[in-house]
């Protein structure tokens, strides 16, 4: 077993969340990130990006298309139609530019980072960095 994927079946353990290889790697990341923008834009990110990930790496779900997509919205909460017509707009495509845009002009270059000010925090095994850092973060 590879190093990348010992790491990500001890994480998978450490959340308590099931994982298993992608049958292939050879899927559409594309139809993946505007799908996670179109549940951004209908205030479901965190909800359907742990679902997508689940998919990915914790089921039999395969391939993840627009079909498998549509149902994980739906396992959530939004509505099929709503969430399509989302995904398919002009403008889920231009924040999805926007936020690879910005992400590289601060140096992101993996997942997971997220930004505090201008701290970046790369890696899963930062988050408990990442929330010490937040604790102290002065409210605003």
């Amino acid at each position: 077993m590879v190093y990348r994927e010992r790491d990500a079946r001890l994480w998978a353990d450490y959340y308590g969340i099931g994982f298993r290889e992608p049958p292939s790697h050879h899927f559409d990341f594309w139809l993946l990130a505007r799908a996670a923008t179109a549940a951004k834009r209908l205030g479901r990110a965190a909800d359907y990006g742990w679902r997508i990930c689940a998919a990915v790496y914790g089921t039999d779900a395969w391939p993840i298309d627009e079909t498998v997509c549509i149902a994980l919205a739906e396992e959530i909460g939004l509505a099929a139609h709503l969430f399509w017509a989302t995904l398919q707009e002009p403008e889920t495509e231009r924040v999805l530019a926007a936020a690879a845009e910005e992400a590289f002009r601060r140096g992101a270059f993996g997942v997971p980072t997220f930004f505090v000010g201008e701290q970046m925090f790369w890696g899963n095994d930062r988050l408990t960095i990442l929330k010490h850092v937040l604790k102290k973060w002065p409210s605003r």
